[in-house]
This record gives C-alpha cells, structure tokens and sequence, in this order.
C-alpha cells in the first residue's frame, strides 16, 4: 500500500510540475493568443509597442512584452 501512495504522490508531483511549467513557458504566446484572434493571429511587435496582426491591423490595447 505504500508503495502505491509513493507512486500516486510522485506521479501527482511529476504532472503539476509539467503543467505548471507549460503554463509557465507558454504563458506569452496564450497571452497573445487573443490580441489578433481576429485578424489572423499575431505577427510581429511593431515600432509602436503594439502588436501588429497577421492582416496588418494594429491591436489597440495588446502591448508587447
């Protein structure tokens, strides 16, 4: 039995660690996500500070980071 809680723990361990760093790691490209979301995604940070769509279209409020 105890063998199997160790394992449950570790695995329990092994998953959160993994999520929390995707979350971490992909924390910037979720965020921008949602900046162009209808103009084609994003495409680059323009002069400005403001992230430029794949269309062209300035977003007005997604500053880059």
């Amino acid at each position: 039995m105890k063998k199997i809680l160790t394992i449950v723990f570790l695995l329990t361990i092994c998953i959160g660690g993994a999520a929390f760093a995707a979350i971490v790691s992909g924390s910037d490209a979720s965020f921008r996500r949602g900046c162009c979301s209808h103009h084609g995604g994003v495409s680059y940070c323009g002069k400005s500070g403001y992230y430029v769509c794949v269309d062209g279209a300035v977003s007005p409020t997604c500053r880059c980071r």
